[in-house]
């Protein structure tokens, strides 16, 4: 038996040999024998041999493929793992030399890398390591102490998701540092938590650009608006006079209109160069009024400027809606508005006002047919000096002076638009003072 099995692990030409060789040589030294005897068992134990060898040589053959595709698995395995230590040594690479730090955190919040930038911004980002940390930190606005529950770090550990947070770092020395942080989380190939990652950049330079446009904006308007004043002063004095001729007396017209709309925007820029929302809250006023009258009086105001362009303005409202609010101010928003609506429209459209109020808060809305506002420019209509279309005159300071008045009535201006279709705007403030206080 030990030879015909030995034999078929050699392969075929072994299983033959065994199974030829071996039953032959029983049966010769059977036939030679004193007292040759031929029973069943001279061929059974033969046929046994056969059928021994024949199950050695078939798992011989199973386990040689086997043991070939194991090889083979193997050498792929192996070359996906160098192809994984180099991608993976490549992306490190890469993530070394950027310019923002990047931390990777498993499920349980614990940092599981951290690229090289990380180390250069050193004490500008907190709170990542060791307690200790001696830097004052701050909210966006440079001035409100930041909670070290609300810290960008804290809040990926907890597993939100956040973008562009800007925190400011002061150390002990007065050195201030600005950092925005972007936090995203992970899924596996299964769907499941996979860990989270930190993004921060350092923004101070960028910070202090924007902080010194402003300065100078402020300078600039402020250095404009004192001899515009005098001039415009001047022209009204020129037109009381009697003896000018009508079309003398046109042309100080024309100047004047022209003088006070550049005042105007000078005091547009000069206002929203301010970084505080301070000077906008300082001069609301507010009272309860009636927001139907209040909308009456701009849309009359500006109907001529719709009839131009054959464009509806409609006011859609169910009785009487009071509001609590400054009527300077909120007037100074809805021209805004519905003069947007108009100019931003097609020829012979349509804009529709709707005011209407539940008892504690009052709604104005603005709709218009007009070309409507791209999905991506939506979320930066009410940001400084923004402009969706420069084919429309404009500074891209309406939008943004009244979300400041709005904001400091305590209410919201909210935009929806459908681009081609047109856009809706809409102004929710506290219908009386008790409301506003719950608000």
């Amino acid at each position: 038996m030990f030879p015909a099995m030995w034999l078929a692990t050699l392969g075929r030409a072994g299983l033959i040999t065994g199974c030829v060789l071996i039953p032959a040589l029983y049966w010769s030294l059977t036939a030679l024998g004193p007292e040759p005897v031929f029973s069943f068992a001279s061929f059974l134990l033969p046929l046994v041999i056969i059928a021994i060898s024949s199950a050695v040589y078939a798992s011989a053959r199973r386990f040689a493929a086997q043991r070939d595709l194991l090889d083979a698995q193997a050498a792929r395995l192996a070359f996906a793992r160098s192809a994984a230590v180099q991608q993976e040594q490549l992306v490190t690479e890469v993530l070394d030399t950027v310019d923002f730090g990047v931390v990777r955190f498993s499920v349980g919040g614990d940092v599981v890398y951290e690229n090289d930038a990380v180390g250069r911004l050193g004490g500008s980002m907190p709170r990542l390591h060791a307690a200790g940390e001696t830097r004052v930190l701050l909210q966006e606005d440079g001035e409100t102490p930041l909670d070290a529950h609300d810290h960008p770090l804290a809040r990926a550990r907890r597993g939100e998701s956040f973008e562009d947070q800007t925190v400011w770092s002061q150390d002990a020395e007065g050195r201030r540092v600005a950092l925005t942080f972007t936090a995203r989380r992970l899924l596996d190939h299964r769907g499941a938590d996979a860990g989270g990652v930190l993004v921060a950049r350092d923004v101070s330079a960028e910070q202090e650009a924007l902080r010194a446009r402003d300065d100078l904006v402020a300078s600039v308007s402020h250095e404009l608006r004192t001899p515009l004043t005098s001039v415009l002063g001047y022209l009204e004095l020129a037109i009381d006079e009697d003896d000018h001729s009508e079309r003398v007396r046109r042309y100080l017209d024309t100047a004047l209109g022209s003088g006070e709309r550049l005042l105007a925007i000078i005091s547009d820029i000069l206002l929203t160069s301010r970084r505080s929302r301070t000077s906008v809250e300082a001069a609301v006023h507010p009272r309860e009024i009636d927001a139907v009258e209040l909308v009456r009086e701009s849309v009359l105001a500006l109907g001529p400027v719709a009839a131009d362009r054959v464009i509806k303005v409609s006011v859609t409202e169910t009785g009487h809606a009071v509001v609590y609010a400054d009527p300077g101010r909120l007037r100074q928003v809805i021209d805004n508005l519905l003069g947007n609506a108009i100019k931003f429209n097609r020829d012979g459209g349509a804009v529709d006002v709707t005011v209407s109020t539940d008892g504690e808060a009052t709604t104005i809305a603005v709709r218009d047919t007009g070309v409507g506002i791209a999905a991506e420019d939506q979320e930066h209509v009410f940001e400084r000096f923004f402009r969706a279309s420069e084919d429309v005159a404009g500074n891209g300071l309406g939008l943004a002076i009244s979300a400041d008045i709005i904001k400091a009535h305590d209410g919201t201006l909210t935009v929806a638009s459908d681009p081609g279709v047109g856009s809706t705007f809409t102004i929710v403030l506290p219908a009386h003072a008790e409301t506003r206080t719950s608000r």
